[in-house]
């Protein structure tokens, strides 16, 4: 029985157990208790559809009896008697995926693969209907075919894999039944005793999305705010949730109550074209005479930036997502850059991981599923700190400052040359062998050592240079 799928997971803390002791008998049986519950909730399930068609207009709570077995997920939006045709489709995917694997072990099948090729399935595509994409699904998942993802449940080092990808499929399809949201921490503590940490949960989410070929925010499930934002950008909410709760007003960029400005929420993957939220709420942004984006690699760079006010010297709005950015400051990015029209610029240190952040807002990868490819791609451009820059002041800046490159450095700078990821002008992928060839990597605090106000005149400096050939370069 397999999952195919390119996620490597032997960066985890430990290497995964591969004697049977390790695998919980729960982990096993779970397909058997699956085999039992399946008919019952496909039957439920229909007379569920056929209940929401004649009710989709209106707006329940949940009813207190309603036997909801999930601890903690956030309140219901809607009622048990409504469910999205998008929540509906991921049921049916979730459901078809186990028929297809409890038919496999009862027949004593080899082969169960997941289907996700982003060249030639979208998600949302509403030429298909629902059955038909159940049907294909189900063909797709019983053939060996264009498969992207296995896990071998015969092989019992992947046979853990295989069954934390059952887990969490359970997980969501209890959440979606329930007409639930969550957060990933969650999902996290429900099996806290099967995952080692919160990064394995989230590996495994991926995958789960991956096999059903939707996106992680189709599953119910959200991360925790990461990101930040400010500057020259004007938010403007109007409507009113379901709790009855007016929400509407505008909030300033610039009007700053801390340094870190204001959260980047899950509100950003869940707006649609039309600006509004699954809540009904309407989101209007309005740029303040902004000329770019300055999406900065570490929090704490951006921090300074924020409380140095850098958007009154050179208008633009500050983004951070503090490292690898998650999905909904990816998101942000992207609705700012798509409907202000404006370019976006990238800070980060002089180091192979500092660039590949960067690269991440211009393609995720295909690790991510829908969520890493065509979705919320930007044409960001480096700023900076580069090789050549700090070339320049190498002879201003001690000794000390400079740090030379690990083998995984290498191994960064390696893979950005050969990923093909345009994010990578050829002036940026010389930029990057340089780094290499100088055997050093710096950090942008290195520029504090010139002057407490020296990394601030520079960005302001590089802005003004290269924002106009930024713009222009975005636009081809």
């Amino acid at each position: 029985m397999q999952f195919e799928n390119n996620v490597d997971y032997s960066d985890a803390d430990e290497e995964y157990p591969c004697d049977a002791e390790h695998v919980p008998m729960q982990e096993v049986s779970f397909v058997r208790e699956q085999d039992e519950q399946f008919e019952y909730r496909r039957e439920e399930n229909i007379r569920q559809s056929q209940t929401d068609d004649q009710n989709h207009d209106e707006v329940c709570t949940l009813d207190s009896d309603c036997d909801v077995s999930l601890r903690g997920t956030s309140k219901t939006f809607l009622g048990p008697n409504f469910r999205s045709s998008e929540s509906l489709d991921v049921i049916r995917r979730i459901e078809s995926v186990m028929e297809s694997l409890i038919k496999s072990l009862d027949g004593f099948e080899s082969i169960l693969r997941g289907y996700f090729n982003p060249e030639s399935r979208e998600y949302g595509n509403e030429s298909e209907s629902a059955r038909d994409a159940e049907e294909a699904f189900i063909r797709v998942a019983r053939t060996n075919g264009d498969a992207k993802f296995y896990r071998n449940f015969d092989n019992i080092a992947q046979s853990r894999s295989f069954a934390s990808i059952c887990c969490v499929m359970s997980f969501v399809h209890q959440l979606l039944l329930s007409n639930r949201t969550t957060t990933t921490r969650e999902v996290y503590y429900v099996f806290v005793t099967h995952f080692r940490n919160q990064r394995e949960c989230d590996d495994v989410i991926l995958d789960v999305a991956k096999v059903l070929g939707v996106s992680r925010r189709s599953l119910g499930l959200s991360a925790s705010p990461k990101g930040w934002f400010c500057g020259c950008v004007e938010i403007i909410r109007r409507g009113t949730l379901p709790s009855g709760k007016d929400i509407s007003g505008s909030i300033d960029g610039t009007a700053l109550l801390s340094v870190q400005g204001l959260p980047i929420t899950r509100e950003w993957t869940e707006r649609d074209e039309s600006g509004r939220t699954e809540d009904g709420v309407e989101i209007r942004i309005a740029s303040k005479l902004a000329k770019a984006i300055l999406v900065i690699e570490k929090e704490g760079v951006y921090n300074r930036l924020s409380e140095e006010r850098i958007f009154d010297r050179f208008p633009c709005i500050l983004v951070t997502g503090k490292g690898f950015p998650d999905l909904a400051t990816r998101a942000l990015v992207s609705t700012l850059h798509r409907e202000l029209k404006l370019p976006v610029i990238g800070l980060c240190d002089c180091n192979p991981y500092g660039v590949s952040v960067l690269a991440m807002y211009h393609c995720a990868g295909d690790r991510m599923g829908i969520d890493g490819m065509r979705r919320y791609t930007v044409p960001i451009r480096w700023l900076g700190l580069r090789p050549s820059e700090v070339a320049e002041l190498k002879e201003e800046l001690p000794e000390t400052v400079f740090q030379k490159l690990t083998d995984l450095d290498y191994k960064r700078i390696t893979s950005l040359l050969n990923s093909g990821n345009p994010f990578l002008t050829e002036e940026d992928e010389e930029e990057v062998r340089i780094m290499g060839d100088s055997g050093y990597k710096v950090e942008l605090e290195a520029l504090y050592w010139l002057g407490p106000d020296h990394m601030g005149d520079w960005v302001v400096e590089m802005l003004e240079e290269k924002c106009d050939y930024a713009f222009e370069q975005q636009l081809e």
